[in-house]
């Protein structure tokens, strides 16, 4: 049987970005949870403002219109692509490392 992940939810958000894969570029974010996997990687969810795809339909039947537009969205990415304000990386390590000791 396979344990859970270990999710630690963070009262204070930690400015971050997240390297998008490819050429994607980078996201400026908020670092709001840290996830220890039963297999031991860590994946960091960032909330952050992107675009994102909406779609709406009035009525059954009825033509769908959709769109992209800002919006605030949560994204889980590999810690590796995630980098955090200098000053509070060793907050962050700390969290980790404990994360990881109780999983």
């Amino acid at each position: 049987m396979e344990s859970e992940p270990l999710v630690v939810e963070l009262p204070d958000p930690i400015g971050a970005t997240v390297r998008l894969p490819g050429l994607g570029g980078a996201v400026e974010g908020e670092l709001v949870a840290v996830e220890i996997r039963p297999n031991g990687e860590c994946w960091i969810r960032v909330k952050a403002e992107m675009w994102r795809r909406w779609r709406t339909q009035l009525r059954v039947g009825a033509a769908s219109v959709e769109g992209i537009g800002p919006a605030t969205t949560e994204i889980w990415a590999p810690s590796f692509a995630v980098s955090v304000d200098s000053e509070r990386g060793p907050e962050v390590a700390r969290i980790v490392k404990t994360a990881r000791a109780t999983a």
